[in-house]
């Protein structure tokens, strides 16, 4: 389980999708309209979020979680699925994690993805819904 400070502070990040000249801010526990657009444009009922920056929470230079969202951006590319970036953030703006909006990604690849890149957690967003937080669970069993 996140320690429920942590979780607070995941539940409470904006994460800003740029989608052509447009920024569309999705919010856990909020249905948005805007972002099912974005789905039905794509075709898609699912996506995802997901990082790479700062596994399990540790702070990493900004070199290294630069690296590691390459990493992840290859590795969707390779997959053939589209994606839009995201910004995440608090109302603190020296906290910023880069990640991916990845259309059509399930909670499985999802999930998958999180585990590969050390993440506490993903968002998941099915069109007509809230976004949801969805721990990863490690096969360890914790997260």
């Amino acid at each position: 389980m996140i320690d429920p400070t942590l979780r607070r502070l995941y539940l409470d990040t904006r994460y800003r999708i740029a989608f052509g000249r447009q920024e569309l801010t999705l919010k856990i526990g909020e249905v948005s309209p805007e972002v099912d657009d974005i789905l039905g444009q794509w075709s898609v009922e699912r996506a995802a979020i997901v990082t790479a920056w700062n596994p399990r929470s540790q702070w990493l230079p900004r070199d290294e979680n630069l690296k590691r969202g390459s990493a992840l951006l290859t590795l969707v590319r390779e997959m053939g699925l589209e994606t839009l970036p995201v910004v995440a953030s608090l109302d603190d703006p020296d906290w910023t994690e880069h990640g991916l909006f990845i259309l059509g990604a399930d909670e499985a690849l999802a999930c998958e993805l999180g585990r590969q890149f050390a993440q506490n957690a993903v968002v998941l967003v099915c069109r007509g819904e809230a976004p949801r937080l969805q721990e990863i669970v490690s096969p360890g069993g914790a997260s």
